[in-house]
């Protein structure tokens, strides 16, 4: 055998490798592994909520304490979709679109890190709405997806009903709605960087996302024309 042929078959079974469940849950473990330790460190402060509600039963700690735990279901539920989604079929290779992707998605995790504000109880009521608002959102359209569910710019299934009928991205427009709630929960400016960053890359990861889509799947420009990203009529 030649070295030509022989670099040819070592490429072949590589393409074919990239095409497995085995190498997409591989590529995936860095986010397996930051969820996980996502979940490790939200867990001391959900448990410490629900220990003062018990404590100290009433409607602020109530609220905190459902607003931690909308947070930590979300994550939970990410995992187990990068558990079980399909391997895609197409993705994107450069550094910059996947970098975009892996930080707007996976920010909300760096709240665990910044100290709890205890907002007066408005503020508390304000924020335990949008982040149940948001999540719940959230938890609707990334079931619809179901094992379509993607972080990175790739394409594994064209999704175009359900939630998906009439804007393009509501998982991001949710996600976004929970971390302004969730911001709300935490100690100042850190929360608001957070989330400052979270959706500025929100927004790069739509554009790299429709890029792939657009090369990937031919019915998407028709798509987008009869879609808006994410406020209907607006945008």
């Amino acid at each position: 055998m030649s070295e030509a042929t022989s670099r040819s078959k070592v490429f072949s079974n590589w393409q074919r490798f990239r095409g497995t469940k085995a190498y997409d849950l591989l590529a995936g473990a860095p986010l397996l592994v930051w969820y996980l330790f996502g979940l490790s460190s939200f867990y001391p402060k959900l448990s410490g909520a629900f220990m003062v509600w018990h404590i100290a039963p009433g409607a602020l700690n109530a609220l905190v304490a459902i607003n931690l735990a909308t947070a930590g279901l979300y994550t939970l539920l990410l995992f187990l979709l990068v558990l079980l989604r399909k391997p895609p079929f197409a993705r994107s290779q450069k550094w910059l679109p996947r970098a975009a992707a892996f930080l707007g998605a996976n920010l909300t995790v760096s709240y665990a890190f910044v100290p709890l504000a205890h907002p007066a109880m408005v503020w508390q009521a304000l924020s335990t709405s949008l982040s149940l608002l948001g999540t719940a959102g959230a938890l609707l359209a990334t079931l619809w997806l179901g094992r379509a569910f993607c972080l990175m710019p790739e394409a594994r299934v064209l999704k175009t009903r359900g939630p998906y009928r009439v804007i393009r991205h509501p998982v991001y427009l949710t996600e976004m709605i929970a971390s302004i709630g969730l911001m709300m929960q935490f100690r100042q400016p850190w929360s608001f960087l957070i989330t400052a960053a979270i959706v500025t890359f929100q927004f790069l990861r739509m554009h790299y996302e429709e890029q792939v889509l657009s090369q990937n799947f031919p019915a998407y420009a028709a798509y987008m024309q009869r879609t808006s990203r994410l406020i209907p009529g607006l945008y």
